[in-house]
């Protein structure tokens, strides 16, 4: 019995260090106070599942630059707009809006437009504005929450 518990006690050490790392880099996420690319491609890319949550972040943008989440110029270590975050999440998340921004394919302008219409950024936002790594989330939670 005692081997029995202590196996299931090692288990359970070996998984909570498996998923420090998320943490630890959910962490780092949450603290930016603007995040880059890399640091949007991996926290999208682990929601989806197209990335290893042991990836840098820029394997992680290069992965999901190759799936079109992100333009040919951009690269890991820039600096996210909120627009180009809002074109990322819409186009992760299925988010389905307007005649011009499913016209556009989702991009950035008509993404940022179709999330101030439905009510996930205030009337005020800068499309140009870098995005901190809480309103990043907070955006996130925002769009999970009501996409339909």
């Amino acid at each position: 019995m005692k081997k029995y518990f202590l196996s299931i006690f090692i288990l359970l050490a070996i998984q909570l260090g498996a998923f420090s790392q998320n943490f630890n880099r959910l962490s780092q996420i949450v603290d930016a106070p603007q995040i880059t690319n890399g640091q949007a491609a991996y926290f999208v890319g682990t929601y989806l599942g197209t990335v290893n949550d042991n990836a840098t972040d820029s394997e992680a943008f290069e992965t999901m630059k190759s799936s079109g989440y992100f333009s040919k110029d951009a690269n890991a270590a820039g600096y996210i707009s909120l627009k180009d975050l809002c074109a990322v999440y819409a186009k992760a998340c299925g988010v389905k809006g307007g005649m011009m921004f499913s016209l556009s394919k989702k991009s950035p302008r008509y993404a940022f437009k179709e999330f101030k219409a439905k009510g996930w950024l205030p009337g005020n936002a800068d499309p140009s504005l870098k995005v901190s790594g809480v309103n990043a989330i907070g955006l996130f939670n925002s769009v999970t929450g009501d996409a339909e």
